[in-house]
């Protein structure tokens, strides 16, 4: 018999329980978690990271992976995990604290795209650095430094680790200022992916508890067979082992030699009942710290003081910073000087940090040249002493 016959038998079963125990279906994947780093540890990884990511030569390809991978189908999921996860909650199961945080913060998720899709133009995205090796070869360098940093702080923002970790990756290999600036958005499509993945772990665990109370309610229809046929068809979606921690908790600790086949079959497969519970309990406690940290760190993301945490680590800002005019521009005069170094830069061929270091030898040059009756206030407000005179100024050409 197949898997589709003894599941047409279950009748409670919900729409999404039966898509994704019998449509064609990826198995779910593990969130992006991996051991917990702190600074020292993170300074060693970024060393290590950078490297061991090689970037491709020359421009992308025209059939390069395309921007945000996922976005859109992490969106669908999510919404498809949400609305089942209601369903649940509307029907009186317990929701667990992971769950709940999805329901009371879907809005915030879904408002996401817009901001991913307004934080760095795709024309912009396409000049970034990209991956030549997989995992995530064709992505930006950047994709796989926010993807290191979410594993290894459970998709927290600290900014002290942040950080020291693209301080530690720059000592052996530079970032652009291009890539520093699209880290924000990167980090929200890492965060969502990685959202995407608890929150499918979360509803397949919940299909698997549904599947194990519907064959309770159908002990008596199903034999050994049929339990074994729908057992393969929950192993093949890694759902096994919360569909049987279910099945344990319903086995009544007495029943008589003519029990349903249900009862054996249980207790053949569930040799440790407690320590089903005890796994259980471990990854609903990760799943709920896991999405607690998500949601917060995506509000951050919209709070932070981008240019504030990003200007410091940028090895061409630093260079910039000797000048004494430099500290005294407005926001709007630092972005535009950031801005006319990165076409400077792409235009000439050479790194952003020597271009940084040719406005400084200039503008040191014309402060040099100052009236030698002039404090340093004075030759510092001068026009060829500031770094926008050579960038976007009469000075470019000298530049």
């Amino acid at each position: 018999m197949s898997a589709s016959a003894v599941v047409d038998r279950l009748d409670t079963l919900s729409k999404y329980a039966r898509s994704l125990l019998l449509a064609p279906h990826e198995q779910v994947e593990p969130p992006i978690r991996a051991e917990l780093f702190g600074a020292q540890r993170f300074e060693q990884h970024g060393h290590s990271l950078a490297r061991a990511q090689v970037v491709e030569d020359g421009p992308s390809r025209a059939d390069a992976t395309p921007f945000f991978p996922r976005v859109d189908t992490n969106l669908e999921s999510l919404r498809q995990a949400f609305d089942y996860i209601a369903l649940i909650s509307r029907s009186g199961r317990y929701v667990t604290p992971a769950a709940e945080w999805l329901l009371d913060n879907f809005h915030l998720v879904e408002a996401q795209l817009q901001q991913i899709r307004e934080g760095v133009p795709r024309s912009y995205y396409a000049r970034l650095p990209k991956l030549a090796g997989a995992p995530l070869a064709g992505l930006p360098r950047v994709y796989g430094i926010a993807w290191a940093y979410v594993a290894h702080t459970d998709s927290v923002l600290n900014k002290d680790l942040f950080t020291a970790f693209l301080n530690a990756y720059q000592d052996v290999d530079e970032l652009t200022l291009g890539e520093l600036w699209a880290l924000p958005t990167t980090l929200r499509v890492v965060l969502l992916e990685n959202l995407r993945r608890v929150a499918e772990n979360i509803a397949a665990s919940k299909v698997a508890r549904e599947v194990a109370h519907a064959v309770w309610d159908h002990a008596g229809e199903l034999d050994s067979h049929d339990l074994d046929v729908l057992y393969r068809a929950l192993q093949s979606r890694g759902m096994q082992d919360s569909y049987l921690t279910q099945l344990w908790q319903r086995l009544p600790v007495e029943h008589g030699d003519d029990a349903p086949a249900l009862f054996k079959w249980t207790e053949q497969h569930c040799p440790n009942g407690p320590a089903l519970i005890a796994d259980a309990q471990t990854a609903q406690a990760a799943a709920n710290l896991t999405v607690g940290n998500i949601i917060t760190t995506l509000r951050m993301i919209g709070q932070v003081e981008w240019a504030d945490l990003i200007e410091p680590v940028s090895r061409s800002l630093r260079v910039l910073r000797e000048l004494p005019s430099f500290g005294r521009e407005s926001e709007l005069t630092r972005q535009l000087i950031t801005h006319s170094m990165e076409q400077v830069a792409r235009g000439s061929r050479r790194p952003e940090r020597e271009v940084a270091q040719a406005v400084v030898r200039l503008a040191m040059a014309a402060a040099a040249r100052a009236p030698a009756t002039a404090d340093d206030d004075a030759r510092w407000s001068m026009a060829d002493c500031t770094a926008g005179y050579y960038l976007f100024g009469e000075g470019r050409s000298a530049l």
